[in-house]
């Protein structure tokens, strides 16, 4: 069974369970010890079900380590040879650019020098920020959501923000 079938057993049985001691007035017939027989081995049943998820989790979570791990790895291998390639561009155009070559062809490749496209960079000519007129200059607002937690937990009423419900988890032990 699924563990909702399995939820939906226990609860079919506790509820023929009540079901039966109410008719019974509350005496312990063989039907009602049938119930609660029954009762009990859903709950066991449901028990059982949840180690079950427990050991799967346990194992998905470990397997997802293990492949988080191997990512972290492989990324590192492929920055690695990004820069490796990078740093033989650089060299090979710094030996073109020192020679004057515009063009070099091998049998398999060539190698050319070529301007950049796109717009042409913009150089800022001043030390800091403040020193730029204020029309060359944007500013950039974020909510200070410390600020905001702090005055709302405090009881302050603000009609432009209010505090949300924390969600839920399993927890696995």
């Amino acid at each position: 069974m699924n563990i909702f079938d399995l939820a939906g057993a226990e609860d079919a049985a506790l509820a023929a369970l009540e079901s039966a001691l109410i008719e019974s007035q509350g005496e312990v017939t063989d039907e009602v010890a049938a119930l609660m027989l029954a009762a009990d081995m859903a709950a066991d049943d449901l028990a059982a079900k949840v180690d079950g998820y427990g050991y799967l989790v346990a194992k998905l979570e470990g397997e997802a380590a293990t492949f988080d791990g191997e990512a972290k790895r492989l990324a590192a291998h492929a920055t690695t040879r990004k820069n490796s390639a990078k740093r033989l561009k650089e060299n090979l155009l710094f030996v073109l650019q020192s020679r004057g070559d515009k063009t070099v062809a091998g049998k398999a490749f060539s190698a050319s020098v070529t301007p950049n496209g796109g717009k042409v960079p913009v150089i800022i000519d001043v030390d800091s920020m403040e020193s730029l007129p204020e029309w060359a200059r944007t500013a950039q607002w974020v909510p200070n959501m410390e600020r905001l937690r702090e005055d709302l937990e405090s009881g302050r009423k603000l009609t432009f923000a209010h505090l949300g419900e924390r969600g839920q988890h399993l927890r696995l032990k």
